[in-house]
Formats: C-alpha cells, sequence, structure tokens
C-alpha cells in the first residue's frame, strides 16, 4: 500500500508537471506565432496578384509596406532653385524666382504665408537635373547664376546657400521636398542635349543621377528633417525603360544607401490630356513604386474654359491608392513642363502649353473658382492639393501673388487643409 500510494503521488506530480510544460509551450508558441503575425504586416505583404499599367505587367510577389511618416495636409510649391551642368562643364544653380522675388523677398513671402495659415511643406523648391547637377552648400551670392532670360538673378542672400535653406526652412516650419529629376537616370535626351558625352550605357548616367541626389543631403534644411525627396520623370522613367519589380527596389535601395529615406514618385497619366481610367482600380494605377512611396504626386493637366475650368484624373489618384494601402496620400500639383510634345503639357481649352500659364490665362475669379473646387473635393476624393504660389518650369509662370490669388489660397489652406 505504501508502495502503492507512494506510485500514485510520483504519478501525481508528473501529471502536474506534464500539464504546466505543455501550457508553457503553447504559450510560447502563441507568442511566437503573435510575434510573427505582427513582424509579416509591419513590414512585408504576400500576394499573387498581378499590377497592370498600360507600360507594364507586373507580378508582385512582396513588396515593402513600411508607413513612412504623415508630414501634414499643408504643401505648397515653390521653385526657387535649378542645380543643373552648365555650358562650360561646371554646375550652374540658377535661383529661377529671381524673375519676381530678391533672395529676401522669398523668404519675406515664405514667412508672411507662415504667419496666416501656419507650419506647411515646401515641394521642389530646389531641383538636380542632369550630368554635374551638384548642390554645393557653400555657394555665396556671388556664385549663384543669373538666369539666362533676365540677365539679373536678384539673389542677395548675404551668406551660404546652406544657410539661406535654413532659413526658409525655419520660415514655413514644415519640410522642404527637394525634387532629384530622373531624367539623366535613363539617359533621356531632354539632359544630354545640353553636353557633349561619351557616355554609351545607362549604368553611367545612373551615377550620375545618385550623386546629383546626394548631393540635396548637404542641406541641413533637407538633412535633418524627415528626407522625403520628390522624384520627377518617374512616370517616363516607366516609359522608357518599363522596369520590373526588382529593378524598381534596387533603385529605391540605392536611395536609401544614400541617406533618403522618404520618397515621393511623381506618376501622371501615361496620356495625360485625357479623361484618364473610366474606373477605380488598382489595376489602372500607373508606375507602381511597390511600396516605396511615402506619398505619390499626380499632375493636374486638363484646364478648361467651363467652370470649374479643372479637370483632375480622380479615377487615377482613386487607382493609386487602392495599388498602396499604405501610402499617406496622393498630391495633386499642377504640372508646369514646357517641353514641345502634347503628353508633356496640359490640355488648355483646345490647345496644349504649360499648366501654370493656362491658369494664369483665366480670370482672377475663375481661378479662385478653379481653386475653391481643387481645395473643397479633397476629403471626397482623397487627394492633398498642393497650392501652387509660385510655379513654373525654367521660371516663373504662374505666381499667385501677381495674380491676386494668394490670400485667398491662404484662406482656402485655413479651410479645408
Amino acid at each position: 500500500m505504501r508502495i502503492i500510494s507512494k506510485m500514485s503521488r510520483i504519478k501525481d506530480v508528473f501529471t502536474r508537471v506534464s500539464t504546466w510544460f505543455v501550457i508553457v509551450i503553447l504559450v510560447i508558441a502563441g507568442a511566437s506565432s503573435y510575434i510573427g503575425y505582427v513582424y509579416l504586416h509591419q513590414h512585408s505583404v504576400s500576394t499573387t496578384s498581378t499590377s497592370t499599367t498600360t507600360t507594364s505587367t507586373t507580378t508582385t510577389s512582396s513588396y515593402t509596406t513600411t508607413q513612412y511618416p504623415n508630414i501634414g495636409q499643408k504643401f505648397i510649391e515653390i521653385k526657387a532653385f535649378d542645380v543643373t551642368k552648365g555650358s562650360n562643364g561646371g554646375t550652374t544653380v540658377q535661383f529661377i524666382a529671381g524673375n519676381d522675388y530678391s533672395a529676401t523677398q522669398l523668404l519675406s513671402l515664405v514667412e508672411s504665408i507662415h504667419s496666416q495659415i501656419g507650419n506647411f511643406s515646401l515641394i521642389r523648391f530646389v531641383r538636380t537635373e542632369c550630368q554635374g547637377g551638384i548642390v554645393n552648400p557653400n555657394l555665396t551670392a556671388s556664385q549663384i547664376q543669373a538666369q539666362s532670360y533676365s540677365g539679373n538673378s536678384n539673389y542677395n542672400w548675404n551668406g551660404t546657400l546652406n544657410s539661406y535653406f535654413t532659413a526658409i526652412q525655419k520660415a514655413a516650419g514644415g519640410q522642404i521636398i527637394p525634387d532629384a529629376d530622373m531624367d539623366i537616370y535613363f539617359g533621356d535626351t531632354d539632359c544630354l542635349s545640353q553636353f557633349k558625352t561619351d557616355q554609351t550605357n545607362n549604368p553611367v548616367y545612373e551615377q550620375d543621377y545618385f550623386t546629383d541626389a546626394a548631393s540635396l543631403l548637404t542641406l541641413n534644411a533637407i538633412a535633418d528633417g524627415d528626407r522625403y525627396v520628390m522624384l520627377e520623370s518617374w512616370d517616363a522613367y516607366y516609359a522608357q525603360d518599363n522596369p520590373s519589380q526588382n529593378q524598381v527596389e534596387t533603385f529605391f535601395q540605392k536611395m536609401q544607401a544614400l541617406g533618403w529615406t522618404e520618397f515621393m514618385p511623381q506618376a501622371n497619366n501615361p496620356a495625360a490630356t485625357g479623361q484618364g481610367p473610366q474606373t477605380c482600380s488598382s489595376k489602372n494605377a500607373p508606375f507602381p513604386d511597390f511600396g516605396y512611396g511615402g506619398y505619390v504626386r499626380n499632375g493636374l493637366f486638363w484646364i478648361n474654359s467651363t467652370a470649374p475650368y479643372v479637370f483632375p484624373h480622380f479615377n487615377t489618384i482613386c487607382s493609386i491608392e487602392k495599388s498602396e494601402p499604405y501610402l499617406n496620400g496622393v498630391v495633386l500639383a499642377m504640372e508646369s513642363q514646357s517641353q514641345g510634345s502634347p503628353a508633356d503639357q496640359a490640355y488648355c481649352d483646345g490647345n496644349y502649353m504649360t499648366a501654370g500659364g493656362c491658369f494664369n490665362s483665366l480670370s482672377q475669379s475663375e481661378q479662385e473658382t478653379a481653386l475653391t473646387y481643387l481645395a473643397s473635393n479633397q476629403a471626397k476624393y482623397d487627394y492633398i492639393w498642393v497650392y501652387p504660389v509660385l510655379i513654373g518650369e525654367h521660371g516663373v509662370e504662374y505666381d499667385a501673388g501677381k495674380a491676386g490669388t494668394l490670400t485667398f489660397m491662404e484662406s482656402l489652406i485655413n479651410q479645408y487643409n
């Protein structure tokens, strides 16, 4: 009996230990599953769907789903600097706002806007383009080139280029989102026509592009921020190279290695002057970035003489949103292309011209009607309107101050953004 009783106690202990051991194993397994679930949903998503655009069909096996920083709803476009290769082989830095503003007047403008609307981010304040478009943060006023058509750059800042950008960023309070134009990346003739070259393959052009893009981070106002960069000609890159998903991801990984962390690809319609796709579908999203874009920029090309005068491609905007669930938003902006091809310009009441020039041809009251339409429909169509204060391809073609719409824009920002 004593032996049996002892054996019973041993069995009882063994049963309890076994039970607790199983419970511990189950808890550990459950925790591991949960951690794996969280990790997968934070870092990658698997899918077998096919993403189709007018230029390529890509089977997406996986893509990044990083949630990039949201930098608010207030975006203003002021194009102030072009950095490119000069005719003498060196870098030319053009203060392209100088036809309308001096450097100090432009700073006062930014300060004035901030006093009315609070913090805002500036898009395309500086653009690098073509081979040798390398930013030098130590340039002073005498080294900033005059615009070829004006003869006077009006760049009167008493300090380095770096200190000027810092002053502008502090005045705006938000981010400066520069534009690293991708024309040189795929060897576009628009860049190559500006200088003689013996380069014969894209990898050489690509390195020039990365050198240009990296130089933007020598400006403290950009490097110390969230490091968003706009990618002009992202759509043209697709149209010319038709890249695979692997090529696209490799591009973004190289940009990240340079120090860039957030991206804003420009994804305009393949036929920008058309009405856009008839339906909203992820399959209609042009030029995928496979989750690397924190925002996507879409252009406004359709301007007509009947109210509300401006007609965005709402189905394109919706399609981009559907294809990238982790996107912070589609920013809609007025395109200012000045190339001769109709595909690069706005459809302006039956003619092709720059969108800024076309918009400028409307009366002030018509412009205000159009601006109200664009601002008030942001929530309905899920986009963020970029207010055009100073825009132009190689100089100012629309100046909200001269047009008399700046104060009106400020009221719209306060109401809708």
